[in-house]
Parts: structure tokens; C-alpha cells; sequence
């Protein structure tokens, strides 16, 4: 499980949709990665399910979503 930040809000582009088709400039992020120790944890405190919850995320393990930085910011 891994996590990207981009580390400003210019550094984030979007495309027509203004969600799904998102990329971060090159340089402008850092990854935060986690073994499955640490993945099964987050899950079993309810972490991810309030993430997913609280930004409005459509996904589950392996799938990739973007956050806007105003759903970030509640986390």
C-alpha cells in the first residue's frame, strides 16, 4: 500500500473532469509506503473506512483514486 502527497496544490493537475484523469508534476509529490502489517492495521482501527467515507472515495485495495486537497484537508 503506498500513498502520494503532492506537496502543494500547484503541483496537481486536472483534467476535464476535474477528478479522473489527475496527475501531479514531476518532483512535486513524496510517497509514503507501508507493509501489509501496517495496511491491516490501518484497516482494522477503521481508518481507511473513514478515509474512504470522508473524501468520497470509490475504491478498495489496489485501486488508485485522487483526493481534492478540500477532502484532504478533513483527514
Amino acid at each position: 500500500m503506498w500513498i502520494r502527497v503532492a506537496l502543494s496544490k500547484d503541483a496537481i493537475h486536472l483534467g476535464e473532469l476535474g477528478v479522473a484523469m489527475s496527475w501531479i508534476s514531476e518532483g512535486q509529490s513524496e510517497d509514503y509506503y507501508f507493509d501489509e502489517t501496517v495496511a491491516e492495521a490501518l484497516e482494522a482501527d477503521g481508518f481507511l473506512m473513514a478515509m474512504w467515507t470522508k473524501c468520497h472515495a470509490l475504491f478498495d485495495w489496489g485501486d488508485c483514486d485522487f483526493f481534492l486537497p478540500d477532502r484532504c484537508k478533513i483527514m
